[in-house]
């Protein structure tokens, strides 16, 4: 199903600022409340981290799927009030990264949390972190995240070590990027996408500088974020 509109505009953005502010809100180890409490025995702190870096991860995807599929879009984007989005198709040529690209971008976002201090958030404990890496694989209908990162807790006696992480997230990011791909080859070549799946719909919002935001929605109930649609963003001028 195909969209579009122009006022609603501003409510695109403020869906997505509420979805981010209630799945991040607080950001990457700075729960407050949840500190407090982690500090009553190692293997709490233990399980907070795997939560943390959880919840992290999910943020990386989703900033990359709202991007165009970049952890850093191009310096030549659609600017909106949250994000900046990647062009997909520039003068009716295409310029969308491949699934393998989506991948590594969020593998990249994932291995800036190796830059986390830790102490500062745990100051009564000795923490020591290696080096973190990241192998994210995007199916149609989940996304697989595979961290390897060493962290040593320690205090006094007691000493617990971390190291693997393995998360699913039930998202359909491979199916919204063939979605993304399929209509942006579409504009490219003067069509309308009007092939799309059944539960996935396609807004399109005009902006002030003839450029258009092109959003694809999982309307699929077994697939939404805190429940919220998710979502694939892209652009074209």
């Amino acid at each position: 199903m195909v969209k579009r509109g122009n006022k609603g505009q501003v409510t695109l953005f403020v869906i997505i600022a509420i979805i981010i502010v209630v799945l991040v809100a607080g950001g990457f180890f700075l729960y407050k409340e949840n500190k407090t409490k982690s500090q009553n025995n190692v293997l709490t702190i233990k399980n907070y981290i795997s939560d943390s870096i959880e919840t992290e991860v999910l943020r990386n995807i989703i900033t990359v799927a709202y991007q165009g599929g970049y952890a850093f879009p191009p310096i030549d984007s659609l600017s909106t009030p949250y994000y900046s989005v990647g062009y997909w198709v520039i003068d009716n040529e295409t310029f969308y990264p491949s699934i393998e690209e989506l991948a590594s971008n969020i593998d990249f976002l994932n291995y800036m949390m190796g830059q986390a201090n830790l102490s500062e958030v745990f100051p009564d404990y000795d923490l020591t972190k290696g080096n973190l890496e990241s192998n994210t694989t995007i199916l149609k209908d989940k996304v697989l995240v595979s961290i390897n990162w060493p962290i040593t807790i320690k205090k006094g006696n007691d000493i617990q070590t971390i190291e693997n992480f393995n998360f699913q997230y039930n998202l359909r990011l491979g199916k919204l990027y063939d979605s993304a791909v399929y209509s942006a080859d579409a504009l490219s070549n003067y069509t309308i996408p009007d092939s799309l799946p059944a539960d996935i719909t396609l807004n399109i919002y005009l902006s002030n500088t003839n450029a258009s935001l092109y959003e694809l929605t999982d309307t699929n109930e077994n697939f939404k974020i805190a429940n919220q649609s998710f979502k694939f963003i892209f652009a074209s001028k």
